[in-house]
């Protein structure tokens, strides 16, 4: 009986330990920007590339590399008779497909730029928004009637001070909160001003 628990546990962790792999490898694929999954692409392009260019390769090693080179890299094979496409033409496919990822991944690594910019952009006038309400409620709260009134006790004129002293308090803390949000909106206008100047003639 103990032995068939303790079978029974080393199948559960294994299974455990493989969908945590799964899990974090599904992670790891979603949370990778897409430039760098090309840039990775272009080095398994090369490799390939490379590999067929290499000499005394067994014919049957040759067709599987210039198989799979076609399958995964259709848009870069430039072959020496474009008309019959029967004869890859290794160097002008590694240069002219090297080129083309370039470019890919130039311009995609801009897009991602761009949008962590109008993301971060969202997220300040959340902020500033959120910032700026609770400022008004600390205003409002501060406005209505407390403990000054005649009848009032010393425990309402306590309470009320104590209360006064933690909105004022809290008030300080959002109006420099408001700032700090300020100072980065404006430098992430300049960053995007920046970006775009030494991007616009591309």
């Amino acid at each position: 009986l103990f032995f068939a628990l303790g079978s029974s546990s080393g199948v559960i962790k294994d299974v455990v330990v493989g969908f945590s792999n799964i899990v974090n490898s599904i992670a790891e694929l979603i949370e990778t920007p897409l430039s760098e999954q090309l840039a990775k692409d272009q080095l398994q392009f090369e490799g390939l590339v490379g590999a067929l260019q290499q000499g005394n390769i067994d014919a049957d090693v040759r067709n599987r590399l210039q198989a799979q080179l076609i399958a995964q890299y259709p848009e870069y094979i430039q072959y020496t008779d474009k008309d019959k496409q029967t004869q890859i033409d290794l160097s002008a496919t590694l240069e002219i497909g090297n080129k083309l990822f370039e470019r890919r991944i130039f311009l995609q690594a801009r897009e991602e730029k761009l949008t962590k910019f109008a993301k971060e952009k969202i997220r300040l006038i959340e902020a500033e928004a959120e910032a700026r309400q609770k400022l008004q409620r600390l205003e409002n709260a501060g406005n209505a009637p407390g403990a000054s009134q005649k009848n009032a006790g010393v425990f309402e004129i306590i309470s009320d001070a104590a209360g006064s002293v933690i909105r004022s308090d809290a008030k300080r803390q959002t109006e420099s909160d408001l700032r700090i949000y300020e100072r980065q909106k404006a430098k992430l206008e300049e960053d995007r001003a920046r970006f775009d100047e030494e991007n616009k003639s591309i």
